[in-house]
């Protein structure tokens, strides 16, 4: 599923920070990740983030990536949220997006990239515009208030119906992407539709104007609400994509007359028939999306590949990790 590192983020191509060599910062994001040679050596994410920190022109970052952390599963995100948190807005006044995960299938499951409490991020970056976290094991999202935050995206395997309560209990007014990866029940999925009533009801986030409920078992349940639900008339894109759609929840769509007024639908890597995909085409003026469709093919759910057992070296990583040991 995740074959490429993120190559654009918040408007600046991404490049990889490794604390030995000079860093663009005013053309590009940095990517912070370990490589196995690193983690061997003792060097933590917390050291390169201390690194990073510690440039002068680290004042003027807008976003910031962080790519592996740990491979073991024993260190989770807090490492960096706490570290940010620390660092504060004072340090990084200018900081509107963070990613926390852009992690290969090839370096790590999905179920097994180790989360936590983002809260505290969130709580020192007021400013903040955007956060992508891909992974939910020990995700906890905190009922909160956040004025700026625009751009939500939670990638998971298998998302708990408490961590998607507690996003829909946020106060969120500036909120226009909402994106939440659902998942299959045998990895961790909780989710109800009873539990996104609210959400489908239109009481919740007034700006919103794309929702994406991806990686969904439960896609043609989610397309029958979505088709009927009052917050589909202020949207301008829904996304279905990379869930087990079929022909019945195409159907419901189609029969929406919301639906056939938002200006795009996402229904990539979806169970649709031929004959559905060509009734979904002829849906002008709605742009629809149906690019890898199944139809017919028997494939388990998207468990993404296996870790290796070392990741490829960063040569200029290990210098850092070496200068460090010396002092």
């Amino acid at each position: 599923m995740f074959t490429e590192h993120v190559p654009q983020f918040a408007g600046k191509p991404v490049a990889s920070f490794n604390g030995a060599e000079p860093f663009a910062f005013a053309t590009h994001v940095p990517r912070l990740a370990l490589d196995w040679e690193a983690h061997v050596d003792g060097l933590g994410m917390a050291d390169l983030l201390a690194e990073l920190l510690r440039q002068p022109e680290a004042g003027e970052l807008g976003g910031i990536v962080f790519g592996a952390w740990d491979f073991l599963g024993a260190v989770n995100a807090s490492v960096i949220v706490d570290a940010l948190a620390q660092a504060r807005a004072t340090r990084l006044p200018k900081l509107r997006a963070v990613f926390l995960g852009d992690i290969l299938d090839s370096e790590q499951e999905l179920p097994w990239i180790a989360q936590s409490d983002v809260t505290p991020l969130l709580a020192a970056f007021p400013g903040l515009e955007e956060l992508h976290v891909r992974g939910s094991a020990g995700l906890a999202f905190g009922g909160t208030r956040h004025a700026e935050l625009r751009r939500l995206v939670i990638e998971s395997a298998g998302l708990s119906g408490d961590v998607v309560r507690a996003v829909l209990e946020a106060e969120l007014p500036a909120l226009e992407h909402l994106e939440l990866w659902l998942g299959s029940e045998d990895q961790g999925a909780s989710v109800t539709m009873d539990l996104l009533e609210p959400l489908f009801e239109g009481r919740l986030f007034p700006r919103l104007t794309t929702l994406a409920l991806k990686n969904a078992e439960t896609a043609d349940l989610l397309a029958a609400s979505i088709a009927k639900a009052p917050l589909v008339e202020r949207l301008q894109r829904v996304d279905l994509s990379l869930g087990t759609l079929s022909d019945e929840g195409a159907e419901a769509l189609l029969a929406s007359e919301p639906i056939r007024r938002i200006y795009e639908l996402d229904l990539r890597k979806s169970f649709l028939s031929p004959e559905m995909i060509k009734r979904l085409h002829a849906t002008q003026p709605v742009i629809v999306d149906v690019r890898g469709s199944r139809f017919g093919k028997e494939e388990g759910g998207r468990r993404p590949g296996t870790v290796p057992p070392r990741q490829k070296f960063d040569l200029p990583l290990r210098q850092l990790g070496a200068r460090r040991r010396r002092s």
